[in-house]
């Protein structure tokens, strides 16, 4: 299910379903409808609107980006990934997302104007999100103060630069 969703979803595009409520009930579908909507939050925390498939970037997997400014690359079977982040300046803060739990794990900070490689936390798929370190420039941000879970870490979008300047000065990490 997964390895259909992502690879659609770093080429641009969308999904749709159609199927036939006479074979198969709604709720034999509940696992694909949760894979689904977990794809759907991740790509909702980027600039997906202004990103576009850029497989060129990457040396395995599929990856979508926005120059300098977000990069996420899906891989069906983990291991490393050398992304280019040549055109890139700066840091960035880079995480493994799980597509099987919504959570992530951090990658730790990147720098731009290099080619970097990361490797995923194991061999199942994951999904690698690089996006521009805090500079207060970008529209999009993903909260770095998390939500520790029994299952891993959670993380909620912020969506615009005034709600990560009313985050900072409430004293709350963002």
């Amino acid at each position: 299910r997964r390895q259909i969703v992502w690879p659609i979803y770093m080429a641009g595009g969308n999904f749709e379903f159609h199927y036939n409520a006479s074979k198969v009930s709604y709720e034999q579908l509940d696992l694909f409808w949760d894979d689904l909507a977990r794809a759907r939050r991740f790509m909702e925390a980027l600039p997906f609107q202004d990103m576009s498939p850029q497989n060129s970037l990457v040396d395995r997997g599929f990856a979508f980006a926005k120059d300098n400014e977000a990069y996420a690359v899906y891989l069906p079977s983990g291991g490393a990934v050398h992304l280019d982040l040549r055109n890139g300046s700066g840091a960035f803060k880079a995480q493994w997302f799980n597509p099987r739990t919504a959570t992530y794990q951090d990658a730790g900070d990147v720098q731009g104007q290099a080619q970097r490689s990361l490797t995923a936390p194991d061999s199942n798929d994951w999904v690698l999100q690089v996006t521009q370190a805090l500079g207060l420039s970008k529209e999009y941000y993903v909260d770095s103060s998390v939500a520790q879970s029994g299952s891993g870490t959670v993380t909620s979008p912020l969506k615009t630069v005034q709600e990560a300047l009313n985050r900072a000065a409430a004293g709350n990490t963002i």
